[in-house]
């Protein structure tokens, strides 16, 4: 295993603050981007939203967990190929599928909670 793949203390105390970092970014674009739009909805019936930050919020979340199991770059999620090259290993294709996943039940979830409100989404008027 190549030594840059070997986590140190200070590796993994970056990682740890950065799993941190990322916890909070994702709550506050969540906060931002899907609860206060329907916060918006509810009080005036109209909003505007970003999907893009509905979607990136709990992903950061995911990411951020991730970071704080320890799991990045101890050659669990990657692992150095014959050419030399990090590639996922298993472990790493299952945190990318969780990854998905979670983007997939965010949608799901929020389009859900609109459409159980009795909301539908509109063009625009374009």
């Amino acid at each position: 295993m190549d030594e840059a793949l070997i986590p140190t203390d200070a590796k993994a105390r970056k990682a740890a603050m950065g799993g941190i970092l990322c916890i909070a970014a994702g709550a506050a674009m969540t906060y931002f981007f899907a609860i206060r739009p329907i916060q918006e909805l509810i009080a005036t019936n109209h909003t505007t939203y970003y999907l893009k930050g509905v979607m990136i919020g709990p992903l950061c979340v995911y990411v951020g967990i991730l970071a704080l199991t320890g799991k990045f770059g101890d050659g669990e999620i990657r692992k150095l190929n014959d050419k030399g090259k990090p590639t996922l290993t298993k472990k790493g294709w299952i945190a990318v599928a969780g990854g998905l996943a979670v983007i997939a039940l965010t949608l799901v979830a929020w389009y859900g909670y609109l459409h159980s409100m009795g909301f539908q989404e509109t063009s625009g008027g374009y």
